[in-house]
Parts: C-alpha cells; sequence; structure tokens
C-alpha cells in the first residue's frame, strides 16, 4: 500500500508533463469511457428494443469509433512541426523531397545559421600611464557565451577575435599584447605582441542545448582624453555589460566619458582601486556601434 501515493505522484507528473491540447483530448476520453463503463455496471439502456436503449447503442458505437480512428486523428492533428528533430523540420521547408542534393542543403543549413552571444562582459583594466605622451596602459578581458539557434544539434562556431587601429606604445612602452585566448578554458594559440592590429582565428563545437565559452585578454595602449574606443558585436548579443577599474600606480582618479547613443556623452569618475560597471545593454544587434569611451586623468 505504500507504493500507491508514489505511483499517484508519477501518474500526476506524466499527466502534468503533457502539452494542454493532448491533456484536453485524454481528458474527454477518459469521462466518456467512465460514462459508458458506468452504465453498464448500473445496467441503464442495454435493451435497443427501448428509445432510450437505441440511443444508448449509438452511443457505444460512437465511442468504438471514437477509440479506434478519432484518438489517432487527434493525436495527429496535435502534432507540432518544432518539436521534431532538426532533419525533419528543415525538409519540411523542402516539401519533403528526398535525394542527395536534400541531404547536402540540409546540412549547408545547420553550418550556415548563425550563434548569438547570450551574455557578453567586459572588464577594462587601468594600469599605467605614461605623462609625456599621455597615454594609458589597459588590459581588457572579455567574456563571451555563444549559444546555437538551433539548439537541438551540434553545430561548429567559427569565429576571431581581432582589434584594428590600436595605439602604438609610447617610446620605450610595453608592447601591446594578446595575453590569452581561450575557448571552454583550453588556450588557442599562444600569448604575443603585436602593433597596430591582430585577429586570432577560433572555432569551436557547441553541444545540443549546450553553450560555448569565448575568453581572451588584450593589453594595449589608449591615447588620453582623444581616443575613441568603439566596440561593436560580431553577433547579436542578449546582454552586454561593461565593468571599469583603476588600478593606477600613482593613485589617481581617471574619468571614464562613454556613449551609447552616439550622441550625449557621459562621464563616470573612477577612483584608485575601484571597479564600477558603467553600462548594461540589452539585445544588440551585430554590426553597430553598442559602446564607446575616451579615457582622461581626473582634475
Amino acid at each position: 500500500m505504500r507504493h500507491i501515493p508514489n505511483a499517484l505522484q508519477y501518474i500526476w507528473r506524466s499527466w502534468s508533463g503533457l502539452e494542454w491540447r493532448v491533456r484536453a483530448v485524454l481528458a474527454i476520453g477518459i469521462i466518456t469511457f467512465a460514462l459508458t463503463g458506468l452504465a453498464y455496471w448500473l445496467r441503464v439502456g442495454l435493451n435497443p428494443a427501448t428509445h432510450f436503449g437505441a440511443i444508448f447503442a449509438s452511443w457505444v458505437s460512437g465511442v468504438a469509433l471514437f477509440a479506434i480512428s478519432g484518438v489517432a486523428i487527434a493525436v495527429i492533428t496535435l502534432a507540432r512541426p518544432e518539436l521534431e528533430p532538426f532533419d525533419t523540420r528543415a525538409r519540411i521547408l523542402f516539401r519533403r523531397q528526398t535525394g542527395k542534393h536534400i541531404d547536402y542543403i540540409v546540412g549547408r543549413i545547420k553550418e550556415i545559421l548563425e550563434h548569438y552571444a547570450e551574455e557578453t562582459e567586459q572588464k577594462l583594466t587601468i594600469r599605467d600611464f605614461h605623462e609625456g605622451e599621455q597615454k594609458f596602459w589597459m588590459s581588457t578581458y572579455i567574456r563571451v557565451l555563444v549559444r546555437s539557434y538551433i539548439d537541438d544539434v551540434e553545430t561548429t562556431y567559427v569565429s576571431s577575435i581581432a582589434r584594428r587601429e590600436i595605439t602604438a606604445p609610447p617610446q620605450g612602452g610595453t608592447p601591446n599584447r594578446l595575453v590569452f585566448a581561450r575557448v571552454d578554458g583550453v588556450p588557442v594559440g599562444v600569448s604575443a605582441e603585436f602593433g597596430d592590429s591582430f585577429d586570432r582565428p577560433i572555432n569551436c563545437r557547441i553541444d545540443r542545448d549546450g553553450v560555448c565559452e569565448v575568453t581572451s585578454q588584450v593589453d594595449f595602449w589608449v591615447q588620453a582624453e582623444t581616443e575613441e574606443n568603439k566596440h561593436r558585436p560580431k553577433r547579436y548579443t542578449q546582454v552586454l555589460k561593461f565593468q571599469f577599474e583603476n588600478l593606477l600606480a600613482s593613485g589617481r582618479p581617471v574619468d571614464v566619458l562613454f556613449t551609447i547613443d552616439g550622441a550625449d556623452w557621459l562621464t563616470v569618475r573612477l577612483e584608485h582601486g575601484h571597479v564600477k560597471q558603467v553600462a548594461e545593454l540589452t539585445d544588440v544587434h551585430p554590426g553597430v556601434v553598442a559602446f564607446n569611451f575616451k579615457l582622461c586623468v581626473a582634475s
């Protein structure tokens, strides 16, 4: 008897997991069979010679027809193509044609469809300042969580980590450097110095309903006051965050000037040792300037 509550819980969980339209069809069927069985148990309408008996006989034949064909037709009608495997969904586009040419294009669809960034976090740490050439030495750490639009198949994410038009180091200063690039914690290439640009190709395999974590750190120089640093996402980004940290050895505060709309510039005073998140954007389209900033030594 102790197993009865567990069985009831299992039945309830199974029932709750069904799609609501399937539950409705099954509920109607259960009620119909229950009423028919109750009539037989009470021996009501078993004589077809009577008016009620004739009606009950027709009722029973209707229930039998529903049991044989109605349920099957209802379930087929309630089929949800979006829950089918990707290959099946893709072949609907081609009216379920078959052949090697269809196999080819279905495979190409998997490769061509984009990925999107579920979340991108960028932390920019200001480490030093060259008084002579008025340049900041800083590091940027970026963490991107990438997902596939097709979440029920394995896909390959192909991209790169790149920067262009980087300010040259001051005379005798530390070179600009790609410190590391990692995909799911695994290094891609080695640390490397660069001049005014670099491009590090990356790719990773994303499992079904999986996510790929891409992280990188770049150390580079920024011209104070005048240099604009624009961030353009390469892919659709659901959440985009920017943090700034002041670790200047001199202990001086820094003003971070930034704009999101490209028109109005806002200023955040960053005291030594402090970290501030200055922006959090949502639903950012690829290729547009989502964030732009300049650095100034606070007066």
